[in-house]
């Protein structure tokens, strides 16, 4: 029991507090976990590119002298190229984040801004995002198993310089993500190095 003269201490944390401690703590520990959302995405999305091409290929049994392997290389493949980086590269990062277990930090999420410029990640975003669902991978394998082999190197820079600029603030992002994941390293050393001092 408290005596008259007796400061009040403060009691437990707030709750908010409280739960952003455990939203910390989780992150550190298993914040790797969502990384296998992102490979599923990449999977959902390579299903859905599939049954579109058996839809399309059923539609084109009707059409005479249809290059359906040429249809295939010069849409499906460059389309397919960056959900299947997305998968690995989410892979990856979901072992390479286990071994960082207990580690991980603020500027990690970084990574996600680097595949979102990157990759073209097919994102249901709102309107003023919406330039994140292709990115500078797919322009590049288009460019080259599309225009370099079918038009030459002359039709594969002009596609290219055409969409360097659809593909620039998607370079932005990647970019972003890049330095959050520099800087944020070095700001985290130095403040650990004053904690030490």
């Amino acid at each position: 029991m408290k005596t008259a003269g007796e400061p009040e201490t403060a009691s437990t944390t707030a709750p908010a507090a409280g739960l952003w401690v455990r939203v910390k703590q989780w992150y550190r520990n298993r914040g790797y976990l969502p990384a296998w959302v992102l490979a599923a995405w990449g999977v959902w999305n390579l299903v859905d590119l599939a049954v579109l091409a058996a839809n399309t290929y059923q539609q084109a049994q009707d059409l005479e002298n249809f290059a359906w392997v040429k249809y295939v290389q010069m849409v499906y493949i460059p389309t397919m190229i960056p959900h299947v980086l997305l998968i690995l590269v989410s892979v990856i990062l979901v072992f390479r984040g286990r071994q960082l277990a207990g580690r991980l930090r603020w500027y990690h999420l970084g990574w996600l801004l680097v595949l979102m410029g990157l990759l073209n990640m097919r994102l249901p975003l709102p309107a003023p995002l919406r330039f994140l669902q292709t990115g500078p991978v797919w322009s590049i394998s288009t460019a080259l198993l599309v225009y370099l082999a079918e038009y030459g190197p002359e039709n594969m820079w002009e596609f290219l310089e055409v969409t360097f600029w659809d593909d620039l603030p998607c370079l932005l992002v990647t970019i972003l993500g890049f330095a959050i994941l520099i800087l944020g390293c070095r700001y985290d050393q130095r403040t650990s190095l004053r904690k030490i001092e």
